[in-house]
């Protein structure tokens, strides 16, 4: 093989193989030695030296193939992993072509392996991150939608979630009583096989940790060894040894510049380095916590008010508002939290731009002072003024214009309507004038005898596929499929000469349980 294709091939991280049946003699390129880890002057290829090199959970798989395509007298192409003596786990692909005599019997089999562990590694990010993405809008919404008695379930559930996502061995919440310089665990969530801790952890005193100077309360805190905890904090290594913990992530729960406890992630089976990333992912859940357990407290508080017939109004919008408000806050991580995409900062600002919509909605129902519906027309204006402060890009004028009548759109109804606005509208922002420097997006929201119609208009490039936004695979248009289904609503994308016009008519009742 000349010597530029030899580096082509070690560029591919691609190898060449060759079996002659009559002789039994397998043949490696250099490029095969180097993915399999292998020396090629202390080892001689045969077929069960490579099954060897095979994960042992493919290794069936692997043979199962091989055999048939030789039964089958037909090629094969199989991805597999294999286990590196390092312990070290790599993908690869493998294709493989049998050349038969005129008896049916093989003569030459010629095949080519290439590495794609960084491909799977990356299929593996894309994956996390859109499980991601999906987790926090359901337990965001969960936990904003909650009614207060089953405040304490929807815990259960989110820490349940994080821990599984998370792929730790136990997860918790501690509450702190200043009063008594204590703290309990309140709710636990242990993945099966671990032994339950929390009737074990109630008043415990804060003299446990606050001894130890290197966390204040306030900090993240990583153990990455609790048999590594120095012998000054000989208390602390028992109490954690007592629980079976092996690693320690702990995270504080902070509101309003008060710490009112910590979420605590454990591993007992065996000890973990957390990463920058899934530390920052962790403070995201834990201080989505925080807002929930802040609201229960605050409903708590305006429960006994309202008992004793004295609350005021801007009590109530002090609690609606915070409940949304406190979330939208917390996704503001983006500059610290980093899941491993080309661009996460945009992940957590769209996630945060989602809250606020809501928020926007309790916001007008506090200045309206009317609890039964929204000004939606309003709504809209305002919504639209924050989107086209983030999103319009640098130095393209795009101009955006709303137009709505004076229709009052029930409360409940105004977050899936604003959240749907939402995504249309920056859809448009960032997929209609990718080479266009001008533009005009058109937002539009009128009641007819029909209902209600909302649609969002550009006169950008247009889209050459529909049936794609019809039966989408893209995250952001099966958002606004589900926010329509939420309305009772249809999608329609009416025709146009240029650009790409979103129509959803609903109905302005609201939607009747079955």
């Amino acid at each position: 093989m000349p010597s530029i294709e030899k580096e082509a091939f070690r560029m591919a991280k691609l190898g060449r193989w060759e079996y002659d049946h009559k002789m039994d003699e397998l043949k490696w390129s250099d490029t095969i030695y180097d993915i399999f880890e292998i020396c090629s002057s202390r080892f001689t290829p045969t077929y069960k030296g490579f099954l060897d090199i095979i994960h042992p959970e493919d290794t069936e798989l692997v043979d199962k193939a091989w055999r048939k395509s030789l039964s089958d007298k037909k090629p094969y192409k199989i991805n597999h992993r294999l286990l590196m003596k390092s312990g070290m786990v790599k993908w690869v692909i493998e294709y493989c072509e049998t050349e038969f005599d005129e008896q049916g019997n093989p003569l030459k089999s010629v095949g080519i392996v290439q590495d794609i562990t960084k491909q799977k590694k990356n299929e593996e990010i894309l994956r996390r991150e859109q499980e991601l993405q999906g987790l926090l809008t359901r337990v965001a919404t969960g936990l904003i939608n909650a009614p207060l008695k089953n405040i304490d379930s929807v815990l259960f559930n989110t820490i349940e979630s994080i821990g599984q996502f998370a792929e730790v061995d136990r997860v918790y919440l501690f509450e702190y009583d200043p009063s008594e310089q204590t703290m309990t665990n309140t709710h636990e969530w242990c993945a099966e096989g671990i032994h339950k801790q929390l009737d074990h952890l109630q008043s415990v005193p804060y003299k446990i940790y606050s001894d130890l100077k290197e966390y204040s309360g306030r900090e993240t805190w990583h153990i990455p060894r609790v048999s590594d905890i120095p012998e000054q904090y000989e208390e602390l290594r028992t109490h954690l040894e007592g629980q079976d913990i092996r690693s320690l992530l702990v995270v504080p729960l902070l509101h309003e510049e008060n710490t009112i406890g910590f979420a605590g992630f454990d591993m007992v089976r065996q000890e973990r380095v957390f990463s920058e990333t899934e530390i920052n992912l962790l403070k995201v859940f834990a201080q989505i916590i925080t807002s929930v357990m802040a609201r229960r407290g605050n409903e708590l508080r305006i429960s006994r008010a309202l008992r004793e017939k004295n609350i005021l109004l801007s009590e109530i919008h002090h609690r609606i508002k915070n409940n949304l408000a406190v979330i939208s806050g917390l996704l503001s991580l983006q500059s610290e939290f980093d899941i491993g995409q080309k661009d996460p900062e945009s992940l957590i600002e769209e996630i945060q731009n989602r809250i606020k919509s809501m928020a926007l909605v309790h916001e007008m129902v506090y200045e309206n002072q009317s609890y039964a519906s929204v000004h939606f027309g309003k709504l809209l204006r305002r919504l639209t003024s924050n989107l086209e402060t983030i999103y319009r890009p640098k130095g393209y004028q795009i101009s955006l214009d709303v137009s709505a009548d004076e229709t009052m759109v029930e409360m409940s109804r105004c977050i899936p309507l604003s959240l749907l606005a939402n995504e249309l509208i920056l859809n448009a922002y960032k997929h209609a004038y990718n080479s266009l420097k001008r533009g005009r997006i058109t937002v539009g929201f009128f009641q007819n005898n029909d209902g209600c119609e909302l649609s969002v208009r550009d006169d950008g490039k247009g889209v050459e596929d529909i049936e794609r936004l019809r039966n989408p695979e893209t995250f952001g248009y099966t958002i606004i499929h589900g926010l329509a289904g939420q309305l009772q609503g249809r999608i329609d994308f009416p025709n146009r000469e240029a650009g790409l016009e979103v129509s959803v008519r609903f109905p302005l009742d609201q939607p009747k349980s079955r």
